[in-house]
């Protein structure tokens, strides 16, 4: 059946998974063969189908293990905590270097999970000066740290003296320095890891010169293909095993992105998915002048980017190998029903965003 989605055999990928004998099929399985069906059904425009076998693999997914051990509700505590230190972390302003002049700052990848960020690494990638690190845990190992010191994380952000603020920009060269190829270090780092938003603060304070590349798509959207996909399981991650679940994360986060954004001055560039797989061209011009870099025209040859790479962290691999297409933008409007118990939620996000209500 995998084999048949490259080729496009779509109907007969649906005739084969359903008339398969289920019924001695280990849970992997089962779970693997509704993601499958739900995309395949998705893209025969058949949503009702679609949206219950998305149902059927989350199901089977939370009764893992794994899923049960995974304390999602740390992570949105840590959220709130985050929002309530902001402003002592404002006071506390930018890390003060000593000593010698530090390694450039790397440029921070983020957004909601499923807006695009996947496809963007991609087509940075293809930039001759560009370095993209997708999905590695330098930002964790600088938490971590703070959370070592009495305060904990992240109240202890804004007491951070030069000494640690140096150690932890350290720290984080240390790591990445693990997951670049030759020649990495010569240029521009692009650390690409969405909710790493949540984390912005602490950005801030050890990289106040940093850059940050905000993945924008419709929060309708970016719920539903969250929902819809298996992801690796983690605090974050897990809560998009449940649509209200996904809803609300959401929500949390782009609450504390905006209150980080209000109380520090971040260097911020945001892309519209819709715009980008619209036509590309223009918003990674923006981009590219945002990062001072020269116009390569090849980064627009996503689809061949993808397939020289020898790995990819996400579950976004089908979809940016193939060329830039538009059947995901908008797709929320064919699942309304499906979205109705999360629709009063989302919406008043999108109409922030700039996104027409209708």
């Amino acid at each position: 059946a995998e084999l048949l989605v490259r080729e496009g055999a779509l109907d007969e990928v649906r005739l084969l998974l359903e008339k398969i004998d289920i019924s001695r099929a280990d849970s992997d399985t089962l779970e693997a063969r509704a993601y499958l069906l739900a995309d395949v059904c998705d893209r025969l425009n058949d949503n009702s189908r679609a949206f219950q076998y998305a149902e059927e693999a989350n199901d089977l997914c939370r009764k893992t293990l794994a899923a049960q051990r995974t304390r999602g509700q740390d992570y949105l505590d840590q959220i709130r905590a985050v929002s309530k230190c902001l402003p002592d972390i404002r006071d506390a302003g930018p890390a003060q270097t000593v000593g010698e002049e530090p390694r450039p700052a790397p440029v921070f990848l983020v957004g909601f999970p499923r807006s695009g960020t996947t496809l963007l690494d991609t087509l940075l990638r293809g930039h001759s000066s560009v370095i993209v690190v997708e999905e590695k845990p330098m930002v964790s190992v600088m938490e971590h740290f703070v959370n070592q010191l009495p305060e904990g994380y992240p109240r202890a952000l804004a007491t951070l003296n030069s000494k640690q603020l140096q150690n932890l920009r350290a720290q984080y060269f240390r790591e990445l320095d693990k997951h670049l190829g030759v020649g990495g270090s010569t240029r521009l780092v692009i650390d690409k890891l969405p909710l790493n938003l949540v984390h912005a603060a602490m950005l801030y304070r050890v990289f106040p010169e940093a850059k940050f590349i905000f993945a924008k798509r419709h929060p309708c959207d970016a719920v539903l293909s969250g929902f819809m996909r298996a992801f690796a399981l983690n605090e974050g991650m897990v809560h998009l095993l449940d649509l209200t679940d996904a809803a609300h994360l959401y929500c949390e986060a782009m609450a504390l992105w905006c209150a980080t954004n209000e109380s520090l001055p971040l260097q911020v560039h945001e892309v519209t998915y819709e715009a980008l797989v619209h036509d590309p061209e223009p918003e990674l011009r923006a981009l590219l002048d945002f990062l001072n870099l020269d116009w390569e025209a090849q980064i627009l040859q996503q689809d061949a980017t993808a397939l020289s790479r020898s790995d990819m962290a996400t579950p976004s691999y089908r979809q940016v190998s193939e060329p830039i297409h538009h059947r995901a933008a908008w797709r929320w409007q064919r699942y309304r029903t499906e979205l109705s118990p999360v629709l009063a939620s989302l919406l008043p996000w999108a109409n922030r965003m700039g996104y027409e209500l209708d």
